[in-house]
């Protein structure tokens, strides 16, 4: 405690003898320099887009929004001069109307839940980081699965959803 004490005075009073020293001293100049990043430069699914076809036999009572469904998107991400490994991936989309951590759809009750690695749920708009010279084959594992308002009451239909993957830096 009592050398705690002591390096603490003696931090205290270096600080104030270099505050002194610098006002009275020479001035000199500082230079900053340095590169501004805007966005990766990544290609992703060759500039196509990516689909997630959850079949034409989707049975309304099985939707649980955990595994029911659960399916991989295949895509590719290619990444070229980057500043630094470190990306994030952003899903934006419109949130489903009864859970904003759910991609809308065009039906009334039934949305999609993004998943990182297929477990870590992913929210419109929420960017989880990820090291591309990790990643298998160069591209971050995403998953989607269907979610069903509680209570809805949902019909045998078509349905669709979209959405956009952004990548940007950590």
């Amino acid at each position: 405690m009592k050398n705690s004490v002591l390096f603490a005075i003696a931090l205290c009073f270096l600080i104030s003898s270099s505050v002194f020293a610098a006002s009275e001293g020479d001035t000199t100049t500082i230079n900053v320099s340095g590169v501004l990043l805007d966005t990766p430069d990544c290609t992703v699914n060759g500039n196509n887009s990516i689909d997630v076809d959850f079949g034409d036999d989707v049975v309304i009572s099985r939707i649980d929004g955990l595994t029911y469904k659960k399916t991989q998107l295949i895509y590719s991400l290619v990444c070229t001069s980057l500043a630094k490994q470190g990306l994030t991936v952003t899903v934006k989309g419109t949130p489903a109307s009864f859970n904003s951590q759910l991609i809308a759809t065009d039906k009334e009750g039934l949305g999609i839940q993004m998943l990182l690695y297929g477990a870590i749920p992913i929210g419109p708009g929420t960017a989880m980081n990820f090291d591309y010279s990790d990643t298998n084959s160069n591209a971050v594992n995403l998953w989607a699965v269907l979610s069903a308002q509680s209570g809805a009451t949902l019909t045998a239909t078509d349905f669709s959803g979209a959405g956009t993957l952004v990548f940007g830096y950590q």
